[in-house]
């Protein structure tokens, strides 16, 4: 799938409000540009590409009218629930490889009686991990399900960023 294809899934496009980009260059600072479309998505992320940085979106959409800041009270609605799993060999609080955190995942889904994820994406350091609804979701609609999901993943045991998933200001 390519990027536009998995940014339409994975964001609420049918509400108002923008989604950050934001990015870090090497030895550089935090920067973020705000989109309220898909299109303009796609533009910044290509015109970062070539400067060798990091770039992350956030999920939400953000009503930034008043202060233009990106936190969970400006946070409007979301399409997604997600997960970030690390990998470190050798570290007992993440899995040792990128394998294995993929089938806890599918193991976790199949023990709790849930749909498998959506999207599987290996990150630099481990997996991302969505689960998509067909529906936008308000933020308060949205973290009923993803502290749901937070709290059976942790009941069973996954070893992912539990702080993630219940954060709707993340990128």
């Amino acid at each position: 799938m390519d990027t536009r294809g998995f940014l339409e899934k994975v964001v609420a496009w049918d509400c108002l409000g923008s989604i950050a980009i934001c990015w870090q260059q090497p030895g550089g600072s935090w920067r973020t540009i705000w989109c309220s479309t898909i299109d303009s998505v796609l533009t910044a992320v290509d015109n970062l590409k070539s400067g060798k940085c990091n770039i992350y979106f956030s999920l939400a959409k953000f009503d930034i009218e008043n202060d233009n800041k990106r936190t969970a009270e400006n946070a409007v609605a979301l399409r997604s629930i997600f997960f970030d799993m690390d990998v470190e060999a050798g570290n007992p609080k993440k899995y040792d490889t990128i394998r294995q955190a993929v089938d806890a995942v599918f193991c976790f889904c199949q023990a709790v009686g849930i749909p498998f994820p959506s999207f599987v994406v290996v990150s630099g350091s481990g997996i991302h991990v969505y689960w998509c609804s067909y529906i936008t979701l308000s933020k308060d609609e949205w973290f009923v399900y993803a502290t749901a999901l937070k709290r059976a993943a942790f009941n069973y045991g996954l070893k992912f960023d539990a702080g993630v998933t219940t954060d709707a200001a993340r990128v």
